[in-house]
């Protein structure tokens, strides 16, 4: 039943989910690859989606962490927080662009790591631009900022524009095949 509401959700919305499927747990395992989860306190997600990467972080997160993960999509919000019933959850109902207030109003002084599914792809140029501009800022210095996208021109050039380091992982084991952006801001 979670897959049919998924779908239909995600086909009435498209323009803003940017894909109708669920990411495989191939994709999930090589996005979430560079995170220690015990040594993690603060991780935020953009683009909750479905919550296949939600169930992945909630799977391994230390009993102490916390997790904001933002969601434009009131229905996908819903039905994610009806399966993970976690207190180390928040579900945000808003943009990615107004991260920097959500980290203050919930005590997070930075992100260590943040996983977006955000689909870049197809949001306005100056959206994408904004919200890849606050993530650095708000990103922990050598924290990672993962990134999926169904695109291998997804914008090398628009995440090398806000990362000084971009690695670009291919995953054939998905439908369709994915992308896995790893960027970083290095510690100096």
């Amino acid at each position: 039943m979670r897959n049919v509401r998924f779908f239909i959700e995600a086909a009435k919305s498209l323009n803003e989910v940017g894909t109708v499927t669920f990411s495989s747990k191939f994709v999930v395992d090589k996005m979430l690859g560079p995170i220690n989860y015990k040594a993690t306190k603060y991780l935020v997600e953009l683009g909750t989606g479905n919550g296949c990467v939600t169930e992945g972080l909630l799977a391994q997160m230390a009993p102490d962490a916390k997790l904001l993960s933002f969601e434009v999509n009131e229905q996908f919000c819903k039905m994610v927080g009806e399966m993970y019933p976690d207190e180390r959850l928040t579900l945000i109902n808003d943009s990615a662009e107004k991260l920097e207030e959500y980290l203050t109003q919930n005590n997070m002084p930075h992100a260590e790591h943040i996983i977006s599914a955000v689909p870049l792809v197809v949001l306005p140029d100056e959206v994408g631009d904004r919200i890849l501009a606050v993530s650095k800022k708000c990103l922990k210095k050598g924290g990672y900022f993962m990134q999926l996208s169904y695109s291998p021109t997804l914008g090398k050039n628009l995440l090398e524009k806000h990362f000084e380091v971009v690695e670009r992982k291919f995953i054939f084991l998905n439908l369709p095949p994915a992308y896995v952006f790893w960027c970083q801001s290095p510690i100096l």
